[in-house]
């Protein structure tokens, strides 16, 4: 099982925490057929319930599970369209951090 903490969505955000277990997978030289495996091991709360849901051939394609898991926390084309019309500066964060962010 990898040493990583795991998806807390009270905190965390799933397309950031997503990317960070991609690369952390990637960087480690894990297969990429093990890591909905991997993945499964570190959901939490609706996250776990998603991916629960899925056919075990589903649940075996980590593609499709990260597809499920974005559908399912609006991280679609019209989620991050909403998210850009309402997102603003955070407290602390210049402009060029504010851009990246966007």
């Amino acid at each position: 099982m990898p040493e990583l903490p795991a998806f807390a969505e009270r905190k965390d955000d799933l397309d950031s925490w997503l990317l960070w277990f991609e690369r952390f997978a990637t960087t480690s030289g894990w297969p990429k057929e093990s890591w909905d495996t991997s993945l499964s091991a570190l959901l939490t709360g609706r996250a776990l319930e998603t991916f629960n849901r899925l056919s075990q051939t589903e649940a075996t394609d980590y593609d499709r599970v990260k597809k499920v898991l974005q559908r399912r926390y609006n991280l679609t084309e019209d989620g991050y369209m909403q998210r850009f019309r309402t997102c603003s500066p955070e407290e602390g964060e210049n402009p060029s951090m504010f851009i990246v962010r966007l």
